[in-house]
């Protein structure tokens, strides 16, 4: 069943597939390959960072893909190491209901180990969205849409639907261990998409985080 916000008359929906429509994709899954490539060639890091934005077309449903990168902090780092080991982690990011992500805009931040959600400037209001049900997890080959999946990859995905939020210019997106974020809140990792993009009330939006852990 497909739910309508009366007061936009958007159809409430995570992905336009809900609705049976057509879905075809700005760039083909080649040139979307080459877009990583490209990130990575300019800027010298890895584009772990993949936003997919559906936004309607007439009778049909255009894909848009983003890309950026990200870094792990010191909080993500530590839980990361705990949970290893099997411990509890001081962060819980893992946890079933508490854990949130959240999207910036303005001019793009440079992440560093010791951010906190005190660092994340300009949030976007109604972005604090819980992850996608079934994440993290390795080898993310059920969704085509995370180009940056494998095997020693640790994917973490999210899905704003159409009425969660809309705004411009969207340039930064973290991941909390807290529903509610305040002043140094812990962080799991500060990414930044690259170039910023925009979300309608129309789009869906979602992104991967994909966290490869490399032999030495």
């Amino acid at each position: 069943m497909v739910y309508y916000n009366k007061e936009l008359d958007v159809p409430v929906v995570h992905t336009y597939a809900e609705l049976g429509l057509p879905i075809i994709y700005a760039e083909s899954y080649q040139q979307r390959l080459e877009r990583l490539l490209e990130f990575q060639d300019k800027n010298h890091k890895t584009a772990n960072v993949i936003a997919v934005r559906e936004r309607p077309e007439s009778n049909y449903v255009v894909k848009d893909q983003f890309v950026g990168a990200n870094q792990v902090v010191n909080d993500g780092e530590v839980a990361y190491a705990q949970k290893s080991a099997g411990e509890s982690p001081t962060n819980d990011f893992w946890h079933a209901t508490a854990p949130r992500w959240e999207v910036r805009t303005g001019t793009a931040l440079t992440p560093a180990d010791t951010d906190t959600w005190t660092q994340f400037t300009n949030p976007v209001a109604g972005s604090l969205k819980a992850r996608t049900a079934g994440y993290p997890k390795t080898n993310d080959t059920g969704d085509a849409d995370n180009t940056g999946d494998s095997t020693q990859a640790v994917s973490w995905a999210v899905n704003w639907a159409t009425t969660d939020f809309n705004t411009t210019n969207i340039s930064g997106v973290i991941y909390t261990s807290v529903t509610s974020p305040t002043t140094g809140s812990p962080l799991l990792f500060h990414a930044v998409y690259s170039p910023a993009f925009d979300k309608a009330s129309t789009d869906t939006l979602k992104t991967f985080v994909n966290h490869t852990f490399e032999s030495a």
